[in-house]
This record gives C-alpha cells, structure tokens and sequence, in this order.
C-alpha cells in the first residue's frame, strides 16, 4: 500500500516538473523588453499619449475612406437605376 502511494506521488511530481519544463512561458511577446520601459514616466506617458492619438488619427481617416468608398458606391448604384 504504501508502494503504491509512493509511486503515485512520484509520477504526480513528474507530470507537474513536466508540465513546467514544456508550459508557456509568460514572456511578453516583444522579447525581453518589459511592458513599461522603467525610464521617466513622463516620457513613457508622453510616448503613450503620441501613440495613442496617431492611431485615433488613422482610425478616423479610415473611416473618413470607408464612408467616401460609399458614398461613391451609391451614386454610382443611383446612376445605373437611372433616378
């Protein structure tokens, strides 16, 4: 009986060293940068800030495309119908 716990415990050992020998890593996937560069948070809030509005910036071009795409799209549906 006690073999047989013994045995038991062992393996549940080996499965978890296995577990952690094979399991993901939690690594940001930017390599070894960390998520916050440690500089002057003004600088990182800055940079975050710049970041932040570049993208809102293309978000509303794209938009501003999209809309344009379909508007052009519907004269040129009203056109062929001949209204």
């Amino acid at each position: 009986m006690k073999v047989k716990f013994l045995l038991i415990v062992l393996m549940a050992g080996g499965f978890i060293l296995i577990g952690t020998a094979f399991g993901e890593d939690n690594k940001s996937p930017h390599g070894d940068r960390p998520l916050i560069e440690r500089v002057h948070p003004k600088v990182t809030l800055k940079k975050a800030n710049k970041k932040k509005k570049a993208k809102k910036k293309k978000n509303k071009a794209k938009k501003k495309a999209h809309a344009h795409k379909a508007k052009a799209k519907m004269k040129k549906h009203k056109k062929q119908k001949g209204s």
